[in-house]
This record gives structure tokens, sequence and C-alpha cells, in this order.
């Protein structure tokens, strides 16, 4: 095998095995694909110290925090407080979907003092509004609470802070292409992912981000804060999405933490992310002889996988949008059932009063000619003939009364 194969089996067997090792690892605040851990009702886990609720759910090869199609709030949190002054953090998300962003729509990355609150329930991009410490926070597009706001922000907190002092700070943040359009022929599961990078030393922030998976990285935002420098020590991380009646999907395939601000496992991971984005074009080296057997399996291995993750993320949307479908055709049909069961009761009404009516004119009608005959019999004084002749007349009339009774009820009875 020649030097250029060598270097392809090289990149492709670490890409495939490679875990990161040795104590500059934080384990605890950190998780990769495949997620094998499922729970007594046999749904998909993290792992052991990771939480979620809201609308996150683990898929085996991504964890979603909330879908297109639907308003939804979903969250993740690391239990372990990160117990020292210094991490790195990286984290690969596919943020997809298409249409316009809302006020506090996103997705959000947070250190701060807070211990597991039911964040999905908070307007604060699924956050709450009173907490000590930062958060790195990526809008959905075009979402104009702050008139023309940055892609990616930063906001932060010493406790006392409400929502709208937020916009008032003079951390800003950047732009980046970190969303992607899944309408787009370009888009591809397994590659339109986006890198975010966050080193904190004490007080001191540095926000780095990376696009297109392609180990680029770009300064977004580097700042102070106004904290004591042992802050972070009794910080917990957390991921929390807020979104409205818009579409997008937010995906978290990853986080990897250390315990070095500028750490050597950041360096391995990069080259992972350059492997990642040279697999797209791995077909083509199936047919190079500059790839042997070794080379074509660990090719076919990646090809394997890449087709996992895009088979896995098309089956989500599919089974999301029949079953927002689904539930959209039966509200449609409650909504038609409450509908006709109005028009059923408002013709049963009229009917009942047409009948009460017509009921009340022949009662009426019976009752005036009864007393006229009576009064002429009376007026006559002949109890002969005439009298016979009209008991006979009235009991004919009671009995056209009854049957007339007899049928309103019939009428009713089937009308029903």
């Amino acid at each position: 095998m020649n030097s250029f194969g060598m270097r392809v089996l090289v990149l492709l067997v670490m890409s495939l095995h490679w875990k990161p090792a040795g104590s500059s690892r934080i384990d605890d605040m950190s998780f990769q694909p495949p997620f094998k851990n499922v729970d007594y009702y046999g749904d998909r886990e993290i792992n052991d110290t990771w939480h979620f609720g809201g609308s996150c759910t683990v898929k085996k090869n991504f964890v979603r925090l909330n879908s297109a199609l639907s308003t939804q709030r979903g969250w993740i949190w690391s239990e372990k407080k990160v117990g020292r002054n210094t991490i790195s953090m990286v984290a690969t998300i596919r943020l997809s979907g298409h249409g316009d962003g809302k006020e506090n729509e996103g997705i959000a990355f947070w250190f701060s003092d807070k211990d597991g609150n039911k964040y999905s329930y908070l307007r604060n991009y699924g956050f709450a509004e009173e907490y000590k410490g930062f958060g790195v926070i990526i809008r959905q597009p075009k979402e104009s609470s702050l008139g023309d706001p940055k892609d990616i922000s930063i906001q932060y907190n010493d406790g006392t802070g409400k929502v709208h002092d937020f916009h008032a700070q003079s951390v800003n943040g950047c732009n980046a292409p970190v969303w992607y359009d899944e309408k787009s022929a370009d888009f591809k599961p397994a590659f339109s992912q986006t890198r975010l990078k966050i080193q904190i030393d004490g007080p001191h922030v540095s926000v780095q981000i990376d696009a297109n998976i392609q180990s680029q990285w770009k300064p977004c935002q580097e700042f102070t804060l106004p904290f004591e420098s042992d802050w972070l020590a009794s910080s917990t991380f957390s991921i929390t999405s807020s979104q409205g009646p818009s579409n997008y999907n937010s995906d978290i395939i990853s986080v990897h933490s250390f315990t070095d601000f500028n750490d050597d496992g950041i360096r391995i991971i990069d080259t992972q992310a350059v492997v990642q984005g040279m697999s797209k074009t791995y077909d083509g080296w199936l047919n190079s002889p500059s790839c042997g057997v070794d080379c074509t399996i660990a090719v076919l291995r990646k090809s394997v996988m890449n087709l996992h993750v895009n088979v896995e993320h098309r089956l989500m949307d599919l089974k999301e949008s029949t079953t927002h479908m689904v539930d959209k055709l039966r509200q449609q049909e409650m909504n038609n059932e409450f509908k006709v069961s109005n028009l059923e009761r408002e013709l049963h009404s009229l009917i009942n009063t047409k009948l009460e009516k017509s009921h009340g004119d022949i009662k009426s009608d019976i009752t005036a000619r009864i007393n006229e005959e009576w009064k002429k019999n009376s007026a006559l004084g002949d109890h002969g003939w005439k009298g016979a002749f009209f008991i006979t007349v009235v009991g004919i009339v009671a009995f056209a009364f009854l049957l007339f009774q007899k049928y309103r009820a019939l009428m009713k009875s089937h009308l029903m």
C-alpha cells in the first residue's frame, strides 16, 4: 500500500476506533453515539450521568431536543458539577429545517448554578431567567426579538438579571451559517453538522465555531465574566431548546469535555471531524488502486455508518410528519363531530319547537270546536240522537289526538 492509502487507512481506523483516553477527558460530562442504553420501558438513554426531559428524545445516532412541526421545548443536563476552574467543551450539533424563527427560539448551551430544573417550561430559550453563569445561544434564522441579532450570541447573569436585561449586554457574539435547509439537495444528515467549542479558564471565556465540521475553528467571541475565579467549579452544564410553530430540528450528536483550556484531546476530535468531512468522497476511493483491502474495508464500514445516520434521520422525520398528519386528521375529525353534534342539537330543537307549536294549535282548535258543539247542544236542549252523535264526535277527535301524539313520538325517535 502506498503512502496515500496508508494515510487514508490510518485516518479511517482512528475515526472508527478512537475514544478520548486519559485524565484529560471528563467522561461524566461527555457523550457520543451510538446510544445503546435503554430504560425499563425500552426507551434509549444518553448515559448514567446525563438526564433529559421535555420534548427531548434519544435515538441511536443523535439526541433530538425538539422536532419540527410543533411547539416544543427540550433539555439535557449533566448531573455532575464541573468541579474545576478550567474546562474545554466541543459539541457537535445538527440544526436543520426551514422557516422563520420567533422571539426566544433556538438552542442554548449553559454553564450555570442551576441543578436539573425543569428547563423546558421556561421562556429564556427553555432556561431559567435567574441564574449565575453564562449561555451560548444559537438563534433560529430571522429570530427578530433584537431587531438584527447575531446568529450566535452570549448571555450572562450574576443571579439578578431578567430576560429584558440581557438584550442590553455588550457581549454580542458572531454570525455563522449553522442552520441547514432540509429541502436543499445538499442537505445530508451525516455531513450537515456544526461544531461549537467553549473554553473556560476562571472568568475568561472563549467561544469558537466550526460551521461545516472541517476542523476550521473561527473565533466567535472572547470575554471576561464579572465573576470570581472559582465560579465554574460549582456549576453544571446543560443544553436547552425552545421552539414555537416553526419547522426546525435541533439534534445533538456528541459532547466532548476536557480538563484543560487547550487540551490535546481537542486535536484528536478535530482529526475525526476532518475524516468525517472526507468521507463524502469515499465512494471514489474504492476504485483507486492505492486503496487496498484494509482501506476498502475501512471505507465500507464508514460508508455504512454514514448511511445509518442518514436513514435514521429520514425515518425520524417521516415518523414525525406522519404522526403530525394523523394528529391533525384526528383533531379535524373531532371538530367535525362537534359541528355535527351542534347541528343535530339545533335540528332537534327546531323540530321540537315546531311539534310543540303544532300540538298547541291542534289542541286549541279541538278545544274550541268541542266547546262550540257543546254550547250548540246545550242551547237546543236535545239530548237524543244528537247527544250520542256529539259523544261519538268527541271520541273520534280524542282518538285522532292520541294518534297524533303517537305520530309525534315516533317522529322524534326516528330523528334522534
